[in-house]
């Protein structure tokens, strides 16, 4: 769960970072609030869409087969034997 989160709050920091790498190199000063202020909507709505595109992508093809019959875990000989999917 924690690498999901990780990934998607990678997706939604992307835009962002990458403008700022562009400002910095192009010399328009990207710690300048001037140069922010107009993109800060764009980037965001960017920052959303590569997060809605990364779930996406993550439910269609992450996870296990949906075929298949799920075995609970149980105990045997007091260890516990984790569920599968047959």
């Amino acid at each position: 769960m924690l690498r999901i989160i990780a990934i998607q709050t990678l997706l939604f920091v992307a835009p962002f970072i990458v403008t700022a790498v562009y400002l910095y190199f192009t010399g328009q000063g990207f710690n300048q609030p001037e140069t922010w202020r107009p993109k800060v909507a764009w980037l965001v709505g960017a920052g959303f869409a590569c997060t809605l595109a990364g779930f996406l992508v993550l439910a269609v093809f992450g996870g296990s087969s949906p075929q298949g019959t799920y075995k609970p875990a149980e105990f045997r000989d007091g260890v516990l034997v984790p569920g599968t999917i047959e």
